[in-house]
């Protein structure tokens, strides 16, 4: 038999086995493997009190036995009477006693008849019970009991240590994980200021590790100046044993000083067997910000509330004012003192005090705003209409305690509201004059545009063929007078033509419609261009002439070559037409603009000629505008040219201005915005291409339409003297039937003919099946307003050549219009035919050279027989 313990019956290894456990699961351990060595037992367990009503199975050692529940009631049981009255429970006889275990429920159904319940007391507190069971009767004699008794006690004593252990190591993790997960600093430290303790936060805010604080002194961290008044403070709170609570700065690694809460209390060490100070610091910085914002928002809510034109008040449940502002006082003329705590009603003096009250009540009732109009009596007896706003005011929790109200005098709103409504009939009254004016306005700018119209085509077709046959003319054998005389056809014509372009560039610039193109083109050889035109006509005046472009100027630009040209020519021509003698310079240079890579480039013409004075200057670029009558006698034009220079260097983003003087001469600049050309390489933008088969590359296959026949008979000497073969049709109707009938290169389409117009003869074309629907049609037309250009081109049209007829600018539309590399479908040579069928074709005989006098005099029957 194992060594017993000296006045105990119980083995020394059992009490060894409970003392060197480590922890409660091996003391458990251990009671479970040796409680059967010494009890001869079919079940032996613990439980432990888990709370008021359970207890819990924390060992237990039995062959064939089942625990089938973790937790034991403790109320009703013997288990439960042994806890308390903390005496054991010993039954031999179970059957003869009628007692039962606790367990309800064993192996095979067997109880035991034999039990021993021993209470485990520790420090006089009954812990839990050490049970016994047996199914043989009479297990438990006196002496076995004792024993179980002294063996109970030391279970206890052993389960009680391990269970404050336990406890404390749970209460220092407790401990510990609150001092770490706290927002506040919190450390300790020894009177002289050796840190004890820190926790993560301390650390965090300083930036610095736990090891670099633990065991070192506040002054050796922080520094011997900020540690010593901390030292201070220390020394009191452990001289006097009271805590302190002090606000204070602390100023942060970032260089940041925060706001701080902080609460020093004294502790004794058993440790350390003296007074330690415990220091908790919680940033206080957010709630300083919040005050200062609250009490910044109470200032601006307090000078809003007192300075407000309007009345504000606040009233409780038996709705009497608790405050008003100054704008309260001042309306009902009494002092601050007479205001607070009277009714609203008394004060104001409304006209229904009753109804205000209803109104009142409510706003309490519903718990909702509610704004009227009413009107109030001033304390000097004036009476103003108000607009006032009620609504309910809540407590923090919800409930509704008062009224606010909001009083906004409308007095001189409501009248001006009558003089609006005044004004606005007188507004509806012009409206409706101006609408009427406006409509007989929109009705003559119609009849306007559709006289200029009209005109434009009226004028443009004879005028084509004055120049026409003009141009013809020069070309045939004439004596200088006769050449002389056709050269003055050809110069009144271009006058006139001048003269018709400048009053459709007028309707269009005063219509908004007139475009800018956007192109590449070169600007050295428009300027080019410009001095070969007018150069010779400057020295035939004997002015000297002189052009200029600055080296260094970008000459590939992107812009509008064509309206760029006219300005130039506008400009040099009147400066030929003034200059009597000296020298007429064209200058040239460019400054390129940073904000959006574009290129200002400026221009100036200037002249020797007579000069014009300041005063007269400004009116220039005005319509129809000349300085001296005389002007307009001896050189003729309409005082357009400026006016519309100064509208297309507007629309190309620039300015236009004259420097002059009289008798000094004259110096006209302006600008223009341009881009860069896209391709470096850009040619020279065209000036018109030679007449013949050198524009188009080959003898083209042709149908003119045109009602005219002096038009017909034009244009026809104009494609025979370029080697093209060509019918004629007199109307659109036989147009669509020609194509429809014969393969052409291209169709010339005049616009105004009678049965079907050019537009709805080339829709009809257009419609058609196979290749005569994708024949080239080029617009021959006397329209040149403002969108005819793409009328013509949204009808199917591929081109537009304006009467009257520059040779060069047909050409160049046939050659763009058509293949110039294809081999010719016809046999070459310049003879027109007529065509059988439905449409009228007329055929025009190809004169030779000698014969053209003749064709002229078949033109003048004609015009004699209309």
């Amino acid at each position: 038999m194992a060594e017993t313990a000296p006045g105990m019956s119980v083995p020394l290894d059992f009490l060894a086995a409970l003392a060197d456990a480590g922890s409660s699961d091996a003391l458990y351990r251990a009671i479970s493997v040796w409680m059967p060595r010494i009890f001869a037992c079919d079940r032996i367990s613990i439980a432990l009190r888990e709370d008021r009503e359970k207890l819990r199975v924390v060992a237990f050692a039995g062959q064939g036995l089942v625990r089938e529940e973790e937790y034991w009631q403790i109320e009703g049981t013997k288990l439960g009477d042994c806890l308390r009255t903390r005496a054991p429970i010993v039954i031999n006889a179970a059957r003869e006693q009628r007692a039962a275990y606790a367990a309800k429920s064993l192996r095979h159904g067997m109880s035991f008849e034999s039990t021993a319940i021993l209470p485990l007391v520790a420090a006089g507190d009954c812990i839990g019970t050490l049970n016994f069971g047996c199914y043989a009767a009479g297990a438990f004699g006196a002496d076995t009991v004792a024993k179980m008794q002294q063996v109970a006690a030391w279970i206890a004593a052993q389960v009680s240590h391990h269970l404050a252990r336990e406890e404390l190591t749970a209460s220092n993790a407790r401990f510990d994980a609150l001092i770490e997960n706290a927002e506040s600093i919190v450390f300790a430290k020894t009177g002289e200021g050796l840190i004890l303790l820190a926790n993560t936060r301390f650390c965090r805010a300083f930036g610095l590790a736990r090891d670099d604080v633990i065991g070192r002194l506040e002054a050796d961290v922080f520094g011997a100046e900020t540690a010593a008044p901390w030292r201070e403070s220390d020394r009191r709170v452990l001289a006097t044993g009271l805590p302190e609570t002090v606000e204070e700065e602390i100023a942060y690694p970032d260089g940041v000083a925060r706001a701080h809460v902080t609460q020093k209390f004294p502790m004794f060490d058993p440790v350390r067997g003296e007074d330690i100070v415990c220091v908790i610091a919680t940033d206080i910085s957010e709630h300083r910000r919040v005050e200062r914002a609250l009490e910044e928002s109470e200032h601006r809510f307090r000078t809003f509330f007192n300075n407000s034109a309007s009345m504000m008040y606040m009233k409780d449940a038996d709705h009497r004012i608790r405050f008003a502002n100054r704008a309260f006082f001042d309306f009902v003329g009494m002092a601050e003192s007479a205001v607070i705590g009277a009714k609203a009603w008394d004060c104001l003096k409304p006209v229904d005090p009753v109804a205000l009250e209803n109104r009142d009540h409510a706003v309490l009732a519903a718990g909702r705003p509610l704004e009227f109009a009413t009107t109030l009596t001033r304390a000097d007896g004036a009476v103003r209409s108000f607009v006032m706003s009620k609504f309910p005011v809540h407590d923090a929790g919800g409930r509704v305690i008062g009224i606010g109200g909001i009083n906004t005098d409308v007095t001189e709103l409501r009248r001006h509201e009558e003089q609006l409504r005044a004004a606005k009939e007188d507004a509806e009254r012009s409206a409706r004059l101006f609408e009427a004016a406006a409509r007989k306005a929109t009705v003559a700018d119609r009849a306007k545009t559709d006289f200029l119209t009209s005109m434009s085509h009226e004028i443009r077709t004879p005028l084509n063929g004055v120049m026409g046959m003009a141009s013809l003319l020069m070309q045939t054998d004439l004596t200088a007078g006769q050449r002389d005389m056709v050269g003055t056809i050809g110069e009144s014509g271009e006058t006139l033509l001048a003269l018709l372009n400048d009053i459709l560039d007028l309707s269009k610039v005063e219509a908004g419609s007139l475009e800018i193109e956007n192109r590449d083109f070169d600007l050295a050889a428009l300027i080019a261009g410009v001095e070969k035109l007018w150069r010779p006509q400057a020295e035939a005046k004997k002015l000297q002439w002189k052009s200029s472009i600055d080296p260094s100027a970008v000459t590939r630009l992107r812009g509008d070559p064509g309206r760029l040209r006219q300005v130039i020519f506008n400009l040099v021509s009147n400066a030929l037409k003034f200059t009597e003698s000296g020298a007429i310079a064209l200058r040239v240079d460019q400054t390129p603009r940073e904000e959006d890579g574009t290129l200002e480039t400026r221009f100036e013409v200037a002249d020797t000629g007579p000069g014009i004075a300041v005063g007269d200057q400004a009116r220039l670029f005005e319509k129809f505008t000349q300085l001296d009558s005389s002007v307009a006698r001896r050189y003729g034009g309409t005082g357009l040219g400026l006016a519309i220079c100064k509208s297309l260097v507007g629309l190309m983003g620039g300015e236009i201005g004259v420097d002059s003087a009289p008798g000094s001469g004259s110096a006209f600049r302006f600008s223009i915005v341009t881009g860069r050309a896209a391709d470096e390489a850009t040619a020279p933008a065209s000036t018109g291409t030679t007449a013949g088969t050198a524009a188009c590359g080959r003898s083209l296959r042709l149908l003119l339409a045109e009602d005219n026949s002096i038009n017909r008979k034009i244009v026809g000497l104009l494609l025979e003297m370029a080697g093209h073969r060509f019918d004629t049709v007199e109307n659109g109707r036989e147009a669509v039937a020609a194509v429809a009938a014969t393969r052409y290169d291209a169709v010339l389409m005049d616009i105004q003919m009678p049965e079907l117009d050019g537009v709805a003869a080339t829709r009809e074309i257009r419609a058609m099946d196979g290749p005569a629907a994708t024949v080239p049609i080029i617009a021959l037309t006397a329209n040149a307003m403002a969108g005819d250009r793409e009328t013509y081109i949204g009808a199917g049209m591929n081109d537009y050549v304006s009467k009257p007829i520059d040779p060069a600018a047909l050409h160049a539309a046939l050659a763009r219009q058509t293949d110039n590399g294809a081999a010719a479908r016809a046999e070459p040579g310049p003879t027109a035919r007529k065509i059988a069928g439905p449409a009228r074709l007329r055929a025009v005989d190809a004169p030779a050279n000698g014969e053209i006098d003749a064709i002229f005099a078949g033109i003048d029957t004609e015009l004699d027989g209309r």
